[in-house]
């Protein structure tokens, strides 16, 4: 049974409207969805299913330790599949709503 990214690290999905949204604006979607990135979980599964990122690219957005946006992008065109990792400097950089974004679900905290 191939393991899908629902199931190792949560998923959120964004409309296809194709409006972009800054990498701030992802920080904030991961705390509200309480999720934790994790690039390594998120290639985890990307070996596990290589399939999973043929329709709809699938990404991961974490700070490095200098504070800059870095992301690793799972995708598929006609040449095959490829994978891409980048460093933003600025907080002005932006995603399109049409990728998938995972990472790891964290425990739910008490009285919430």
């Amino acid at each position: 049974m191939k393991k899908k990214l629902e199931i190792k690290a949560g998923l959120y999905k964004h409309s296809k409207s194709g409006k972009l949204y800054r990498v701030d604006e992802l920080d904030r979607e991961y705390e509200a969805r309480n999720l934790r990135p994790d690039p390594y979980a998120v290639t985890q599964v990307m070996a596990d299913d290589p399939a999973f990122a043929d329709k709809r690219p699938v990404a991961v957005q974490w700070r490095d330790k200098r504070g800059c946006a870095c992301y690793a992008l799972f995708d598929r065109d006609d040449a095959g599949r490829e994978v891409g990792i980048v460093r933003r400097r600025g907080s002005g950089s932006r995603w399109s709503r049409s990728v998938q974004f995972g990472g790891v679900r964290l425990p739910a905290q008490a009285g919430k």
